[in-house]
């Protein structure tokens, strides 16, 4: 057995680069996901039920299982396509207006704009450096607002923000310790406030183990204009069992709901789609 300690990027190219990849790599999340959810066969089966088809149910055990077993790639339960073009959102060209929070250096913002040009986007990055990048980046398209915000159950609150810089951002988050990089206050934001003056064919959060608090923030929105969401529910394992049951008890009535993984990486990028009912 080989203990390591190591960021994301580094552990997955010494994977590679060694062909560790045909042994399990225990991760710090195969641990917390084991203790979690060892004795709650309960919520695994719930949350399976609130499911819409065949395939998510399938990604959610799969990803559940080689989590804790330590199955570090997975190319059989990959979908490309994060947010927009994938086999539940077919035409991407039809989401007009867009809330996406979580947008670090643009990525998947460049990736909308490809689909539709006129896209307006709303987007929020509490990073203050990636905020700077974004608005220059960004600077000549109007139909991009980015707001220094962390969306959040309240409004006006300084919460305190760990950048992460030291690894370049990937595990930024709202904590306390200032071990991986910048931390300081971020102004919060409700989505609702947005409710009579943005109004959003789809909601996208990748906000760090922060979505059921901006999803809380969003009650009011979701319930007037019933936009599509896709939610990321990876960051830990409460968030894996309790963002499809909060948005399924609450919104059953206006919404399908799925899950796609958009990495060959277990532990990253998976995705609760809720497609409204027709």
């Amino acid at each position: 057995m080989i203990i390591i300690t190591a960021g994301l990027l580094d552990l997955y190219s010494e994977i590679v680069k060694n062909k560790l990849f045909y042994f399990n790599i225990i991760h710090k999340k195969s641990i917390e996901f084991y203790h979690y959810f060892k004795s709650k066969n309960k919520i695994i089966n719930q949350n399976l039920s609130y499911l819409d088809d065949k395939k998510s149910k399938f990604i959610y055990l799969q990803k559940l299982n080689n989590i804790i077993s330590g199955n570090f790639v997975d190319t059989n339960i990959y979908s490309s396509c994060q947010y927009l073009n994938n086999d539940l959102i077919q035409n991407g060209k039809k989401i007009k207006k867009i809330i996406y929070a979580g947008a670090f250096d643009g990525y998947n913002m460049d990736r909308f704009l490809k689909l539709n040009k006129k896209i307006i986007i709303n987007a929020f990055e509490p990073s203050s450096k990636m905020y700077r990048f974004l608005k220059n980046k960004y600077k000549k398209n109007n139909d991009i607002k980015i707001f220094n915000s962390l969306l959040w159950s309240q409004n006006d609150l300084d919460i305190r923000f760990n950048d992460d810089s030291k690894n370049e951002g990937l595990s930024a988050s709202v904590i306390n310790s200032a071990s991986l990089g910048s931390t300081y206050k971020v102004k919060t934001f409700k989505i609702d406030n947005l409710i009579d003056k943005f109004r959003a064919d789809m909601i996208a959060l990748d906000v760090e183990g922060s979505e059921l608090k901006a999803l809380d923030g969003a009650k009011k929105y979701i319930n007037k204009h019933k936009p599509i969401l896709g939610i990321c529910i990876y960051h830990n394992a409460y968030d894996y069992a309790q963002i499809i049951k909060t948005l399924y008890l609450n919104y059953k009535q206006y919404y399908k709901f799925y899950i796609r993984q958009h990495s060959v990486i277990s532990y990253i990028e998976t995705v609760l789609y809720c497609i409204p009912k027709k």
